[in-house]
C-alpha cells in the first residue's frame, strides 16, 4: 500500500510538464528580441559599409575607389612602327579581315553546358579543338612568335617573353565558350547563332554569361 500511494505521488511529476515561472518566460523573450535588434543592426551596418565601399570619391566625402582605372601607358618616343601600325588599324584592309576572323569564329558552336563528361568520353567537348585549330589557321605569326601551352587540355595560354624581365607582367584573359542554343529556340532568333552574320555595324553572335 505505501508503495502505491508513492507510485501514485509520483505520476503527476513525471508525466506533467515542468511549468517555467512567468518571470523567467518573460526573459528569455526579452532577450530573444534584444538578439534580433542587435542582428538587424548589425545587418544594416554592414549593408552601409558595403556601399561606402563601392562608392567613389564625390564632391568633398573622403571616400576613394577601391578599385581604380589603371592609367593608360602610352609609349613615350614615337617610331615609324607604331605609326604604321596605328595607320594599319585605320584602313579597310584591316576592318575587313577583322570582321572575317571574328565572324568565322563564331560559326564554331562552343557550347558548354552545366554537367559534362570527362574530356575523352563527352564528344562535346571536341568542338574546342576546331576552335584551337581555326585560331592557329587565322593567326600564324602570333603561334610562331608566341609559346602556347594547353592547360587541363583546352586551356590556351599565350606567353609572349618581353625584352625586359624585370618589368611586371600583363595578363589578358579571354573564354572560348558561349551558352548551350536549345535547337527549339532557333527559329526565334533575328539571325541564327552560329552564322556569324554582320549586319553592316555588328556580327550576331551567342553571348556567354
Amino acid at each position: 500500500m505505501a508503495v502505491l500511494e508513492e507510485k501514485e505521488r509520483l505520476l503527476p511529476v513525471n508525466e506533467t510538464p515542468v511549468q517555467q515561472p512567468k518571470a523567467r518566460q518573460r526573459s528569455r523573450f526579452l532577450l530573444k528580441l534584444l538578439l534580433l535588434a542587435a542582428l538587424l543592426l548589425f545587418s544594416s551596418h554592414i549593408v552601409s559599409f558595403g556601399r561606402r565601399l563601392c562608392n567613389l570619391h564625390r564632391g568633398s566625402g573622403n571616400a576613394v575607389p577601391q578599385c581604380p582605372q589603371v592609367v593608360p601607358l602610352f609609349p613615350s618616343a614615337k617610331s615609324k612602327e607604331l605609326e604604321r601600325m596605328d595607320e594599319y588599324f585605320q584602313t579597310s584592309k584591316f576592318r575587313n579581315e577583322s570582321i572575317a576572323r571574328l565572324s568565322g569564329a563564331v560559326k564554331i558552336p562552343t557550347m558548354s553546358y552545366d554537367h559534362m563528361g570527362p574530356i575523352g568520353d563527352d564528344t562535346r567537348w571536341e568542338i574546342f579543338h576546331d576552335f584551337a585549330a581555326y585560331l592557329k589557321e587565322q593567326f600564324p605569326l602570333i603561334h610562331q612568335t608566341l609559346s602556347l601551352e594547353m592547360v587541363n587540355v583546352h586551356g590556351l595560354l599565350y606567353t609572349w617573353q618581353g625584352s625586359d624581365e624585370s618589368l611586371k607582367p600583363t595578363l589578358l584573359m579571354a573564354h572560348q565558350d558561349v551558352v548551350p542554343v536549345p535547337e527549339v529556340t532557333i527559329p526565334q532568333w533575328t539571325h541564327p547563332p552560329f552564322a556569324g552574320f554582320f549586319d553592316g555595324k555588328y556580327i550576331w553572335y551567342v553571348q556567354a554569361f
